[in-house]
């Protein structure tokens, strides 16, 4: 009966070594499956904050490109409304100066038409005027970049010079008045 005990007595010593072996088997796979888990937990973590920085982005990626969209667009139009500008400011001074270069010419016509022209009258015939083409050819220079090439137009279109009338409004064979040359004697600018 000892005996019988005691056999008992070494199983349940046996049995219990294999519950505990099997215990700390379980207990290293729990540890061993936290470790993972928490590794796992904390990527998980990195990733979702990486995604919400990547959305933050997006969202004010979006928000600059629709500002910078507006501010071309924005730029687009002040670019034309200078380019409308800039080209009725070139027009403006070419229609100065062709009216100064006309007023000029008119008044030296006047001039010479009372006086009996530069040849001071002795032989009764006049010398014809000296060119004002050339003079606004060149007051055109210097606003050459302004309007695209005015100058360059100005030249194109050929400066001619125009001797005035031999009378104060008439022609020498005495017919009707001549037509004024109020473009100072060059072509009309292109439209």
């Amino acid at each position: 009966m000892e005996s019988n005990l005691h056999a008992r007595m070494e199983a349940a010593k046996r049995e219990m070594a294999a519950l505990q072996k099997i215990e700390a088997e379980l207990k290293a796979d729990d540890h061993e499956f936290k470790s993972s888990l928490d590794a796992l937990r904390s990527k998980l973590e990195a990733s979702s904050k990486a995604l919400s920085a990547a959305e933050a982005r997006k969202v004010r990626l979006a928000k600059e490109r629709a500002r910078i969209e507006k501010e071309q667009a924005d730029t687009d139009v002040e670019i034309a409304k200078q380019r409308a500008l800039k080209g009725e400011i070139s027009q403006s001074i070419v229609n100065m100066q062709e009216l100064q270069a006309a007023k000029r010419e008119d008044k030296v016509s006047e001039k010479l038409g009372a006086s009996g022209g530069f040849g001071g009258g002795s032989t009764g015939e006049s010398a014809p005027a000296p060119s004002l083409g050339g003079r606004l050819g060149g007051a055109l220079s210097w606003i050459g970049g302004i309007g695209g090439g005015v100058a360059e137009a100005a030249a194109a279109a050929g400066m001619k010079a125009r001797a005035p009338p031999s009378g104060p409004a008439q022609s020498a064979g005495g017919g009707p008045p001549q037509e004024a040359d109020l473009l100072g004697g060059i072509d009309a600018p292109p439209p």
